[in-house]
Protein backbone atom coordinates (compact mmCIF):
# COMPACT_ATOMS: atom_id res chain seq x y z
CA UNK A 1 0.00 0.00 0.00
CA UNK A 2 1.43 3.13 -1.17
CA UNK A 3 2.21 6.33 1.07
CA UNK A 4 0.20 9.56 0.25
CA UNK A 5 2.15 12.44 -1.00
CA UNK A 6 1.18 13.88 2.78
CA UNK A 7 3.27 11.69 4.49
CA UNK A 8 5.57 11.22 2.46
CA UNK A 9 5.97 15.21 2.83
CA UNK A 10 5.66 15.74 6.77
CA UNK A 11 8.72 12.80 6.65
CA UNK A 12 10.71 14.75 4.63
CA UNK A 13 10.05 18.07 6.54
CA UNK A 14 10.49 16.16 9.79
CA UNK A 15 14.11 14.91 8.53
CA UNK A 16 14.97 18.44 7.64
CA UNK A 17 14.17 19.99 10.69
CA UNK A 18 16.08 17.20 12.95
CA UNK A 19 19.22 18.18 10.27
CA UNK A 20 18.73 21.56 11.14
CA UNK A 21 17.77 21.78 14.54
CA UNK A 22 20.45 20.40 17.40
CA UNK A 23 19.20 17.25 19.56
CA UNK A 24 21.12 18.13 22.88
CA UNK A 25 20.93 15.54 25.70
CA UNK A 26 21.22 17.32 28.83
CA UNK A 27 22.17 16.32 32.53
CA UNK A 28 22.24 17.83 36.17
CA UNK A 29 23.92 16.09 39.01
CA UNK A 30 23.24 18.90 41.32
CA UNK A 31 20.99 22.07 41.92
CA UNK A 32 22.10 24.51 39.74
CA UNK A 33 24.83 22.68 37.89
CA UNK A 34 23.61 21.78 34.20
CA UNK A 35 25.45 20.17 31.41
CA UNK A 36 24.64 19.57 28.03
CA UNK A 37 26.30 17.99 24.73
CA UNK A 38 25.35 17.77 21.20
CA UNK A 39 26.98 15.56 18.08
CA UNK A 40 26.11 17.64 15.02
CA UNK A 41 24.67 15.43 12.16
CA UNK A 42 27.90 15.86 9.69
CA UNK A 43 30.17 14.43 12.73
CA UNK A 44 28.01 11.43 13.60
CA UNK A 45 28.23 10.49 10.09
CA UNK A 46 31.91 10.81 9.26
CA UNK A 47 32.94 9.72 13.25
CA UNK A 48 34.66 12.43 13.48
CA UNK A 49 34.53 16.33 13.69
CA UNK A 50 33.11 18.92 15.58
CA UNK A 51 31.41 18.18 19.03
CA UNK A 52 29.35 20.68 21.39
CA UNK A 53 28.47 21.00 25.14
CA UNK A 54 27.76 23.47 27.14
CA UNK A 55 28.76 24.11 31.40
CA UNK A 56 26.32 25.85 33.49
CA UNK A 57 26.05 26.87 37.45
CA UNK A 58 25.96 29.25 39.27
CA UNK A 59 28.79 31.94 39.93
CA UNK A 60 28.37 30.59 44.01
CA UNK A 61 31.07 27.89 42.75
CA UNK A 62 34.30 28.11 42.64
CA UNK A 63 34.92 25.98 39.44
CA UNK A 64 33.28 23.51 37.90
CA UNK A 65 34.46 20.67 35.31
CA UNK A 66 33.09 17.85 32.76
CA UNK A 67 35.53 15.27 31.57
CA UNK A 68 35.25 12.24 28.62
CA UNK A 69 36.10 9.05 30.14
CA UNK A 70 34.61 6.71 33.30
CA UNK A 71 37.52 7.80 35.49
CA UNK A 72 39.75 10.82 36.03
CA UNK A 73 43.16 8.82 34.35
CA UNK A 74 43.42 9.30 30.86
CA UNK A 75 40.20 11.71 30.83
CA UNK A 76 39.96 14.82 28.63
CA UNK A 77 38.57 17.01 30.80
CA UNK A 78 36.94 20.79 31.02
CA UNK A 79 37.08 23.15 34.11
CA UNK A 80 35.22 26.33 34.10
CA UNK A 81 35.75 29.07 36.31
CA UNK A 82 35.52 33.07 37.07
CA UNK A 83 37.88 35.10 35.19
CA UNK A 84 36.19 38.08 36.43
CA UNK A 85 32.81 39.46 36.94
CA UNK A 86 31.27 38.80 33.40
CA UNK A 87 33.87 36.54 32.02
CA UNK A 88 34.54 32.96 32.29
CA UNK A 89 37.67 30.37 32.05
CA UNK A 90 37.48 27.36 30.17
CA UNK A 91 40.64 25.42 31.09
CA UNK A 92 40.97 22.15 29.05
CA UNK A 93 43.10 19.55 30.85
CA UNK A 94 44.39 16.16 30.80
CA UNK A 95 43.37 13.86 33.99
CA UNK A 96 46.29 12.06 35.48
CA UNK A 97 44.69 9.83 38.07
CA UNK A 98 44.30 10.66 41.47
CA UNK A 99 46.04 14.00 40.91
CA UNK A 100 45.40 17.57 39.75
CA UNK A 101 44.93 17.15 36.10
CA UNK A 102 47.17 19.35 34.05
CA UNK A 103 46.48 21.87 31.41
CA UNK A 104 46.34 20.43 28.14
CA UNK A 105 47.93 22.30 25.32
CA UNK A 106 46.22 19.98 22.71
CA UNK A 107 43.05 20.09 22.78
CA UNK A 108 41.27 22.58 20.33
CA UNK A 109 38.16 24.54 22.03
CA UNK A 110 36.68 27.39 21.03
CA UNK A 111 34.01 29.28 23.40
CA UNK A 112 30.44 30.45 21.61
CA UNK A 113 28.03 32.97 21.75
CA UNK A 114 26.53 32.43 24.99
CA UNK A 115 29.35 32.01 27.19
CA UNK A 116 30.21 34.20 30.40
CA UNK A 117 28.39 35.47 33.64
CA UNK A 118 24.74 36.76 33.45
CA UNK A 119 22.52 37.01 36.38
CA UNK A 120 24.78 35.17 38.65
CA UNK A 121 24.87 32.19 36.40
CA UNK A 122 28.32 31.33 34.60
CA UNK A 123 27.90 29.93 31.39
CA UNK A 124 30.34 28.33 29.17
CA UNK A 125 29.27 27.13 25.14
CA UNK A 126 31.87 25.07 23.82
CA UNK A 127 32.89 23.96 20.41
CA UNK A 128 35.59 20.99 20.76
CA UNK A 129 37.59 19.49 17.74
CA UNK A 130 39.26 17.25 19.85
CA UNK A 131 37.05 15.69 21.70
CA UNK A 132 36.28 12.06 19.33
CA UNK A 133 40.40 11.51 19.69
CA UNK A 134 42.56 12.45 22.48
CA UNK A 135 45.96 10.99 24.84
CA UNK A 136 44.02 9.57 26.81
CA UNK A 137 41.19 7.64 25.00
CA UNK A 138 38.85 8.70 22.03
CA UNK A 139 35.08 8.49 22.12
CA UNK A 140 32.78 6.42 19.80
CA UNK A 141 30.15 9.14 18.62
CA UNK A 142 27.36 6.52 17.94
CA UNK A 143 27.74 5.09 21.17
CA UNK A 144 24.97 4.36 23.55
CA UNK A 145 26.76 4.63 26.64
CA UNK A 146 29.47 7.15 25.87
CA UNK A 147 31.63 7.40 30.14
CA UNK A 148 31.34 11.19 30.98
CA UNK A 149 32.56 12.38 34.54
CA UNK A 150 31.77 15.45 36.14
CA UNK A 151 32.60 17.07 39.49
CA UNK A 152 32.35 20.90 40.82
CA UNK A 153 33.94 23.04 44.01
CA UNK A 154 32.00 25.46 45.41
CA UNK A 155 33.14 28.74 47.37
CA UNK A 156 34.99 32.14 46.33
CA UNK A 157 35.44 33.14 43.01
CA UNK A 158 38.61 31.76 40.84
CA UNK A 159 39.09 35.82 39.00
CA UNK A 160 42.26 33.98 36.89
CA UNK A 161 42.32 34.51 33.03
CA UNK A 162 45.31 31.74 33.42
CA UNK A 163 44.14 28.08 31.76
CA UNK A 164 46.88 26.34 34.32
CA UNK A 165 45.39 28.29 37.32
CA UNK A 166 45.93 26.07 40.34
CA UNK A 167 42.22 24.48 41.70
CA UNK A 168 41.58 22.56 44.77
CA UNK A 169 40.17 19.75 45.18
CA UNK A 170 36.33 19.64 44.39
CA UNK A 171 33.56 18.97 46.78
CA UNK A 172 31.68 16.22 44.95
CA UNK A 173 32.02 14.31 41.58
CA UNK A 174 30.84 11.48 39.65
CA UNK A 175 29.87 9.65 36.52
CA UNK A 176 27.15 9.19 33.88
CA UNK A 177 26.93 7.16 30.65
CA UNK A 178 25.07 9.26 27.75
CA UNK A 179 22.85 7.93 24.76
CA UNK A 180 24.66 10.00 22.04
CA UNK A 181 22.51 8.74 19.68
CA UNK A 182 19.89 10.44 21.53
CA UNK A 183 22.48 14.04 21.36
CA UNK A 184 23.07 14.10 17.57
CA UNK A 185 20.96 16.37 14.97
CA UNK A 186 21.53 19.51 13.65
CA UNK A 187 24.02 21.68 11.57
CA UNK A 188 24.10 24.82 13.62
CA UNK A 189 27.32 26.59 14.35
CA UNK A 190 26.09 26.73 18.32
CA UNK A 191 23.20 24.90 19.28
CA UNK A 192 22.93 27.05 22.80
CA UNK A 193 22.99 30.08 21.86
CA UNK A 194 19.44 30.93 21.48
CA UNK A 195 18.13 28.70 24.44
CA UNK A 196 16.25 30.36 26.55
CA UNK A 197 18.25 30.05 29.87
CA UNK A 198 18.14 32.00 32.95
CA UNK A 199 21.69 33.58 32.90
CA UNK A 200 23.15 32.88 29.57
CA UNK A 201 24.34 35.65 27.71
CA UNK A 202 24.99 37.19 24.49
CA UNK A 203 28.76 37.05 23.22
CA UNK A 204 29.45 40.37 21.02
CA UNK A 205 32.04 38.42 19.00
CA UNK A 206 35.38 38.76 20.73
CA UNK A 207 35.69 35.05 21.63
CA UNK A 208 38.80 33.34 22.16
CA UNK A 209 39.57 29.57 20.45
CA UNK A 210 42.18 27.56 22.09
CA UNK A 211 44.93 26.00 19.84
CA UNK A 212 46.95 25.01 22.72
CA UNK A 213 49.91 28.48 23.04
CA UNK A 214 47.85 30.46 25.95
CA UNK A 215 47.96 33.37 24.01
CA UNK A 216 44.99 35.80 22.62
CA UNK A 217 42.99 33.65 20.28
CA UNK A 218 45.44 31.22 21.37
CA UNK A 219 43.72 30.36 25.18
CA UNK A 220 40.29 29.19 26.32
CA UNK A 221 39.16 32.29 28.34
CA UNK A 222 35.93 33.99 26.60
CA UNK A 223 35.63 37.49 26.79
CA UNK A 224 31.67 38.41 26.72
CA UNK A 225 29.61 41.63 26.72
CA UNK A 226 27.40 40.52 29.77
CA UNK A 227 24.17 41.27 27.82
CA UNK A 228 21.42 39.11 28.28
CA UNK A 229 19.56 36.96 26.07
CA UNK A 230 15.76 36.67 26.78
CA UNK A 231 14.69 35.05 23.84
CA UNK A 232 12.58 32.32 23.92
CA UNK A 233 13.20 30.96 20.58
CA UNK A 234 15.28 27.78 20.31
CA UNK A 235 17.84 25.83 17.75
CA UNK A 236 17.99 22.90 19.45
CA UNK A 237 15.65 20.13 21.20
CA UNK A 238 16.56 19.18 24.79
CA UNK A 239 16.08 15.98 25.89
CA UNK A 240 17.57 14.27 29.83
CA UNK A 241 16.39 11.13 28.41
CA UNK A 242 19.73 8.67 27.52
CA UNK A 243 21.53 9.57 30.58
CA UNK A 244 22.09 6.91 33.39
CA UNK A 245 24.10 7.69 36.55
CA UNK A 246 27.13 5.32 36.73
CA UNK A 247 28.52 7.00 40.11
CA UNK A 248 25.70 10.12 41.88
CA UNK A 249 28.85 11.40 43.31
CA UNK A 250 27.08 11.72 47.15
CA UNK A 251 26.76 8.21 47.41
CA UNK A 252 30.24 7.84 46.43
CA UNK A 253 32.82 10.17 47.66
CA UNK A 254 30.56 12.56 50.00
CA UNK A 255 29.19 9.66 51.88
CA UNK A 256 32.74 8.07 52.34
CA UNK A 257 34.02 11.25 53.86
CA UNK A 258 30.86 11.21 55.93
CA UNK A 259 31.56 7.67 57.63
CA UNK A 260 35.18 8.37 57.65
CA UNK A 261 34.57 11.91 59.74
CA UNK A 262 32.02 9.91 61.72
CA UNK A 263 33.97 6.88 62.55
CA UNK A 264 37.12 8.47 63.52
CA UNK A 265 35.24 10.86 65.82
CA UNK A 266 33.53 8.59 67.76
CA UNK A 267 36.42 6.54 67.84
CA UNK A 268 38.88 9.48 69.55
CA UNK A 269 36.27 11.15 71.16
CA UNK A 270 34.55 8.68 72.83
CA UNK A 271 35.36 5.17 72.34
CA UNK A 272 39.52 5.51 73.46
CA UNK A 273 38.78 7.69 76.07
CA UNK A 274 36.15 5.63 77.38
CA UNK A 275 37.77 2.37 77.03
CA UNK A 276 40.97 3.77 78.91
CA UNK A 277 38.59 5.14 81.67
CA UNK A 278 37.52 1.63 82.52
CA UNK A 279 40.50 0.67 84.61
CA UNK A 280 39.49 3.74 86.37
CA UNK A 281 36.11 3.26 86.69
CA UNK A 282 35.69 -0.54 87.49
CA UNK A 283 37.42 -1.95 89.82
CA UNK A 284 38.28 -5.55 89.53
CA UNK A 285 40.98 -7.94 89.21
CA UNK A 286 39.20 -8.85 85.87
CA UNK A 287 38.21 -5.19 84.66
CA UNK A 288 41.64 -5.33 82.71
CA UNK A 289 41.94 -8.85 80.82
CA UNK A 290 37.93 -8.95 80.38
CA UNK A 291 36.96 -4.93 79.67
CA UNK A 292 39.59 -2.47 78.98
CA UNK A 293 41.48 -4.59 76.73
CA UNK A 294 38.70 -6.51 74.62
CA UNK A 295 37.17 -2.53 74.53
CA UNK A 296 39.88 -0.72 73.25
CA UNK A 297 40.67 -3.93 70.34
CA UNK A 298 37.34 -3.55 68.98
CA UNK A 299 38.32 0.42 69.33
CA UNK A 300 41.34 -0.49 67.45
CA UNK A 301 39.48 -2.24 64.48
CA UNK A 302 37.17 0.54 64.04
CA UNK A 303 39.86 2.98 63.99
CA UNK A 304 41.51 0.71 60.89
CA UNK A 305 38.21 0.88 58.98
CA UNK A 306 37.66 4.57 58.98
CA UNK A 307 41.42 4.80 58.43
CA UNK A 308 41.09 2.78 55.32
CA UNK A 309 37.96 4.88 54.29
CA UNK A 310 40.31 7.91 54.78
CA UNK A 311 43.37 6.39 52.58
CA UNK A 312 40.51 5.99 49.66
CA UNK A 313 39.15 9.57 49.76
CA UNK A 314 42.84 10.59 49.81
CA UNK A 315 44.08 8.62 47.04
CA UNK A 316 40.90 9.99 44.69
CA UNK A 317 41.67 13.36 45.28
CA UNK A 318 45.68 12.84 45.26
CA UNK A 319 46.28 14.26 48.56
CA UNK A 320 47.56 11.22 50.50
CA UNK A 321 50.91 13.02 51.48
CA UNK A 322 49.14 16.00 52.53
CA UNK A 323 49.27 16.73 56.79
CA UNK A 324 45.55 14.98 57.49
CA UNK A 325 46.22 11.74 55.89
CA UNK A 326 49.68 11.50 57.06
CA UNK A 327 49.08 12.44 61.04
CA UNK A 328 46.18 10.43 60.45
CA UNK A 329 48.02 7.12 59.18
CA UNK A 330 51.32 7.86 61.82
CA UNK A 331 48.72 7.91 65.05
CA UNK A 332 46.65 4.36 63.69
CA UNK A 333 49.37 3.07 62.97
CA UNK A 334 51.83 3.63 66.03
CA UNK A 335 48.06 2.38 68.00
CA UNK A 336 48.36 -0.77 66.17
CA UNK A 337 52.53 -2.10 66.14
CA UNK A 338 52.56 0.02 70.29
CA UNK A 339 49.81 -0.22 72.36
CA UNK A 340 48.67 -3.90 72.05
CA UNK A 341 52.07 -4.84 72.86
CA UNK A 342 52.67 -2.73 75.74
CA UNK A 343 49.56 -3.63 77.33
CA UNK A 344 50.37 -7.52 77.18
CA UNK A 345 53.77 -6.99 78.47
CA UNK A 346 52.48 -5.11 81.31
CA UNK A 347 49.79 -7.46 81.84
CA UNK A 348 52.22 -10.52 81.66
CA UNK A 349 54.75 -8.56 83.98
CA UNK A 350 51.90 -8.13 87.10
CA UNK A 351 51.30 -11.66 86.81
CA UNK A 352 54.28 -12.79 87.34
CA UNK A 353 55.88 -10.08 89.49
CA UNK A 354 52.73 -7.94 90.92
CA UNK A 355 54.28 -4.60 89.80
CA UNK A 356 54.22 -1.94 87.31
CA UNK A 357 57.17 -2.51 84.24
CA UNK A 358 58.10 0.32 82.08
CA UNK A 359 56.06 -1.12 79.80
CA UNK A 360 52.98 0.19 81.70
CA UNK A 361 54.90 3.59 81.79
CA UNK A 362 54.90 3.56 77.79
CA UNK A 363 51.49 1.75 77.03
CA UNK A 364 49.68 4.79 79.11
CA UNK A 365 51.78 7.52 78.13
CA UNK A 366 51.86 6.99 74.42
CA UNK A 367 48.02 5.86 74.17
CA UNK A 368 47.30 9.59 76.03
CA UNK A 369 49.46 11.23 73.75
CA UNK A 370 48.00 9.51 70.61
CA UNK A 371 44.79 10.11 71.54
CA UNK A 372 45.24 13.82 71.85
CA UNK A 373 46.89 13.74 68.15
CA UNK A 374 43.78 11.88 66.84
CA UNK A 375 41.78 14.72 68.19
CA UNK A 376 43.53 17.37 66.76
CA UNK A 377 44.07 15.84 63.56
CA UNK A 378 40.28 15.75 63.58
CA UNK A 379 40.04 19.39 63.65
CA UNK A 380 42.50 19.39 60.97
CA UNK A 381 40.51 17.09 59.05
CA UNK A 382 37.71 19.70 59.48
CA UNK A 383 39.91 22.51 57.89
CA UNK A 384 41.63 19.94 54.82
CA UNK A 385 38.20 18.76 53.78
CA UNK A 386 36.98 22.98 53.98
CA UNK A 387 34.78 23.94 56.81
CA UNK A 388 31.02 25.35 55.64
CA UNK A 389 31.34 23.37 52.01
CA UNK A 390 28.36 20.82 51.48
CA UNK A 391 29.62 17.61 53.69
CA UNK A 392 31.34 19.71 56.19
CA UNK A 393 28.83 22.05 58.01
CA UNK A 394 29.82 24.34 60.31
CA UNK A 395 27.57 22.89 62.98
CA UNK A 396 29.25 19.95 63.10
CA UNK A 397 33.00 21.12 63.59
CA UNK A 398 30.83 23.22 66.86
CA UNK A 399 30.09 19.83 67.57
CA UNK A 400 33.26 18.28 67.44
CA UNK A 401 34.61 20.83 69.93
CA UNK A 402 32.45 20.48 72.47
CA UNK A 403 32.11 17.23 72.58
CA UNK A 404 36.19 17.11 72.79
CA UNK A 405 36.28 19.60 75.45
CA UNK A 406 33.91 18.19 77.62
CA UNK A 407 35.56 14.51 77.36
CA UNK A 408 38.77 16.17 78.05
CA UNK A 409 37.82 17.80 81.36
CA UNK A 410 35.97 14.45 82.17
CA UNK A 411 39.01 12.58 81.71
CA UNK A 412 40.73 14.45 83.31
CA UNK A 413 38.41 14.86 86.56
CA UNK A 414 38.14 11.06 86.55
CA UNK A 415 41.94 10.50 86.93
CA UNK A 416 42.59 12.57 89.95
CA UNK A 417 40.18 11.30 91.51
CA UNK A 418 41.19 7.81 90.74
CA UNK A 419 44.54 9.18 91.95
CA UNK A 420 43.50 10.48 95.44
CA UNK A 421 41.45 7.19 96.37
CA UNK A 422 44.57 4.79 95.45
CA UNK A 423 46.56 6.92 97.47
CA UNK A 424 45.38 5.00 100.42
CA UNK A 425 46.58 1.36 100.51
CA UNK A 426 43.59 0.07 101.89
CA UNK A 427 42.02 1.10 98.58
CA UNK A 428 44.53 -0.48 96.62
CA UNK A 429 43.25 -3.97 97.77
CA UNK A 430 41.11 -6.59 97.22
CA UNK A 431 38.81 -8.40 100.29
CA UNK A 432 41.87 -10.65 100.41
CA UNK A 433 44.17 -8.18 100.86
CA UNK A 434 45.70 -8.41 97.60
CA UNK A 435 46.73 -5.74 94.86
CA UNK A 436 44.03 -5.76 92.03
CA UNK A 437 46.34 -5.21 88.32
CA UNK A 438 44.54 -1.72 88.34
CA UNK A 439 46.01 -0.88 91.60
CA UNK A 440 49.21 -2.41 91.35
CA UNK A 441 49.90 -0.31 88.15
CA UNK A 442 49.04 2.85 90.14
CA UNK A 443 49.63 2.35 93.46
CA UNK A 444 52.66 4.00 95.39
CA UNK A 445 52.67 0.78 97.91
CA UNK A 446 55.74 -1.28 97.36
CA UNK A 447 54.73 -4.82 95.51
CA UNK A 448 56.24 -6.02 99.04
CA UNK A 449 53.64 -4.45 101.09
CA UNK A 450 51.05 -6.63 98.45
CA UNK A 451 50.26 -9.74 100.41
CA UNK A 452 47.37 -11.61 101.90
CA UNK A 453 46.53 -10.91 105.29
CA UNK A 454 48.03 -14.80 106.19
CA UNK A 455 51.68 -13.40 105.37
CA UNK A 456 51.82 -15.67 102.32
Amino acid sequence: MGRSPYSILTALLAASVYMVLGQVVTFSPSTGINYAINIPSDTASKGSGTVYFQIQAPSTFQWIGLGQGSRMEGANIFIMYAASDSNITLSPRSGLGSFEPNFNPSAKVSLLDGTGISNNVMTANVRCDSCISWSGGSMDVKSTSSSWIWAYKSGSAVDSSSVSADLTQHDDKGAVTVDLTKATGGSSSDPFVTQSNSGSSINNGNTSTSNGNGSTNGNSTGSTSGSSSSSSSTSSTYTTSGVTVADSGQSGFNRRRTAHGLIMAFVFLILFPGGALTRHLIRSPKTIPYIHAPFQLFTLAAAVAGLGLGVSLALDIGEIYAYHPVIGLTTVSALIAFQPLLGVLQHLNYRKNGTKSPSAYAHRWLGRILMVLGIINGGLGFMFSGIGTPGVPTAAVIAYGVIAGFMGIAYILTLLLSATRLKSPLNTSTPNGCLTENAAEHSLVPAERSISKDGK
